[in-house]
């Protein structure tokens, strides 16, 4: 994570100028409102991504080390400063800081999360008062109050901020407000914000399909009963209890038109999304060594949360252990990056790992060659990244 962080912040600083969703500090702020100020324009910028206060370097992109900077803050510091803030509707902008070596010299970043919670507004106002010469030791001592204004729609505009006592223009509050309400939003990314709603999801079990409850528009998970069962011999049929899987399709249908369609595992008993299967080839003899995987809040995740959910449903008590046979033999990952560093620590050290993997046992006593290692591959890969993450 931190490493492709480290990426975008280079690619930026290269550009030699700051823009809509990032911005250059030479050093951290002295006075808390203008800090403040600086959180709510990135959290309420109109790009629509996450944005950065990148402390360290120059308007002109020259790179400072920020080590000795008396002001500096972590992560805690600025989610307890956000905490004591009075904002509308109790959204507070999400942030994190990130410490980055770049040239040899440190740089903090502030990471602002973008999110549908805009537009970020606070309920009263917040002042700060700086000695001028905390800033500037060439002038005297005079105090200098800086203000946030309760109600005050702060945006950012390619490089410019709008102005403490200003509000944003009319066209880029109303675009905020389309974010919150996913109004601009397409079928797609609308389909991912109400999947990780799943209490939001009914199921109608006339029609065999889950509808979204509290959209204007048509959104339904239906199965496809009259898909052609695949009776063809999977790995699958020698994981679990009940037996043997089956395949079947599941379609995600807006406004009456298919929008995209899933593989499901059956077996009657127990359903779930198809996970991702990952080749690879750990050694130089090419054999091919596979693994099943969900990243969270990819639309397979998403859904077997939804599938999940409903088995947890079903008055059996056998599902329950069934689950737990289905859940032990895939990878849960957290992220595309936790995959591609799974993977990297697997070619880094197969050369150790192999003789782990050969002492896995295949209690199903399967004929296919093919079968037998895979079945060494779907009990031993979710195993060695438990071990892995534990450590």
């Amino acid at each position: 994570m931190v490493d492709n962080l480290k990426n975008i912040i280079i690619s930026l600083i290269e550009k030699k100028t700051e823009g809509g969703y990032w911005d250059f500090k030479r050093c951290w702020h002295v006075n808390k409102a203008n800090l403040l100020h600086d959180i709510i324009c990135m959290a309420n910028n109109i790009e629509n991504k996450d944005a950065y206060i990148i402390i360290g370097v120059t308007n002109s992109s020259e790179i400072t080390d920020i080590s000795n900077d008396k002001n500096r803050r972590n992560t805690a510091h600025l989610i307890n400063f956000l905490r004591t803030k009075q904002f509308v509707g109790q959204f507070r902008p999400i942030v994190r800081v990130e410490c980055l070596l770049i040239e040899n010299k440190n740089i903090d970043v502030i990471v602002v999360k973008n999110t549908t919670n805009t537009p970020y507004v606070l309920e009263e106002d917040f002042s700060d008062s700086t000695k001028s010469s905390e800033v500037d030791s060439s002038v005297g001592s005079k105090n200098k109050t800086e203000v946030v204004k309760q109600g005050n729609v702060y945006s950012r505009i390619q490089d410019t901020n709008t102005p403490k006592d200003k509000t944003a223009d009319y066209d880029k509050v109303e675009k905020l407000w389309r974010k919150r309400f996913y109004l601009d939003a397409s079928p797609f990314e609308k389909l991912s914000i109400y999947l990780k709603d799943t209490g939001g999801w009914e199921m109608n079990s006339y029609e065999n399909e889950w509808y979204y409850k509290y959209s204007n528009e048509l959104f339904l998970i239906k199965d496809v009963w009259n898909v052609k069962t695949d009776k063809t011999n999977t790995i699958w049929d020698y994981i679990g209890i009940y037996r043997p899987w089956s395949k079947n399709n599941i379609e995600i249908i807006w406004q009456n038109v298919v929008i995209k369609t899933f593989e499901v595992l059956t077996n009657n008993k127990y359903s779930a999304i198809m996970p991702y299967c990952k080749s690879l080839q750990l050694d130089n003899n090419l054999n091919e060594y596979l693994y099943w995987y969900y990243v969270k809040d990819s639309y397979n995740e998403l859904l077997q949360r939804l599938l999940e959910r409903e088995n947890s449903n079903i008055k059996n008590p056998l599902e329950p252990i069934q689950f737990d046979f289905y859940k032990e033999n895939v990878i849960y990952f957290e992220s595309k990056n936790e995959k591609n560093e799974f993977e990297t620590y697997l070619y880094n050290n197969w050369s150790n790992l192999i003789n782990e993997f050969h002492k896995q046992q295949d209690n199903q006593h399967i004929d296919s060659e093919i079968f037998q290692q895979d079945f060494k591959c779907i009990k031993f890969f979710p195993k060695i990244f438990r071990y892995w993450k534990g450590k």
